[in-house]
Formats: structure tokens, C-alpha cells, sequence
């Protein structure tokens, strides 16, 4: 079952790929220090608190990776966002 699914997530990229008829343009890059610095983005480190505790962005909230589904709901409503690795 799982070949036969992963064989059509393969198909249709293929497809997908081989259909593009128009250039793609990309998005403005954003200046990652405005980005950070900014009041309305919300930082989330998601690395374990061992290691959020040596440091982090100014501001930044810690919700390790393994927590994330979890605390999702603590995100909701905030604007922007960034994930700290």
C-alpha cells in the first residue's frame, strides 16, 4: 500500500512538473534582520530547552519540535512568524 501511494505521489509531480507553461516568479526576499526585529512576528525556537537556554533571537519563544502540535494553539492569532532551528 505504501509503494502504491508513494508511486503516485511520484506520477504526479512528474505531471505536475512536465505541465508548467508559464514562468515562475519568485517572492521578495525579506530582510531577515527586519524580519526578526520586527514587534509583529513571533520567533519560535524549536530546538530543546537545553539548548534555547545558551541562547536565542531577542524575543524568541521556545517550543521544541517534539511540543510544536501541541502549543499550536498558543500560535494562533499572531501575525508573521519565524522558526528557529
Amino acid at each position: 500500500m505504501k509503494v502504491y501511494i508513494f508511486g503516485i505521489i511520484i506520477a504526479a509531480t512528474l505531471v505536475l512538473n512536465a505541465c508548467k507553461t508559464a514562468a515562475v516568479s519568485e517572492a521578495p526576499k525579506a530582510n531577515l534582520r527586519e524580519v526578526v526585529n520586527s514587534p509583529d512576528v513571533t520567533l519560535v525556537d524549536v530546538r530543546v530547552a537545553e539548548q534555547y537556554a545558551e541562547g536565542t533571537a531577542k524575543n524568541a519563544i521556545n517550543i521544541p519540535l517534539a511540543e510544536i502540535q501541541n502549543n499550536a494553539e498558543s500560535l494562533k492569532g499572531k501575525k508573521g512568524g519565524c522558526i528557529l532551528q
